[in-house]
């Protein structure tokens, strides 16, 4: 138990790192073009950061998943990293991810 809630510590403490500093120009090559909209970590990546920051969270939020047993590589959810357009169950699967995410950083309950 301990182990898990160290690993949600580090990835939010990594998500925030990687949030912080400053936006991008609306006509910047980096600007995502998929997830402009919501309120998740990858979309508040983006606003931050663009691709690469976006990139660098869903790297992390992927690694986090499959160590609670989701099968999940890029291109399970991205037909190319040219623009980084989503598969068709691309959406879903997503929402998986973030399912997961959020049974690991409810507290335990007893």
């Amino acid at each position: 138990m301990l182990r898990s809630f160290l690993k949600t510590i580090t990835l939010g403490l990594f998500v925030t790192a990687t949030l912080a500093g400053p936006g991008r120009a609306a006509d910047d090559p980096n600007a995502c073009k998929i997830a402009k909209d919501g309120d998740n970590d990858i979309v508040k990546a983006c606003k931050a950061g663009g691709i690469k920051r976006a990139k660098m969270v869903m790297k992390a939020m992927s690694k986090a998943v499959k160590e609670k047993g989701m099968k999940v590589e890029c291109d399970s959810c991205h037909k190319n990293e040219e623009d980084w357009a989503l598969t068709k169950d691309g959406p879903d699967k997503f929402k998986k991810m973030e399912a997961l995410m959020k049974d690991e950083a409810a507290p335990a309950k007893k």
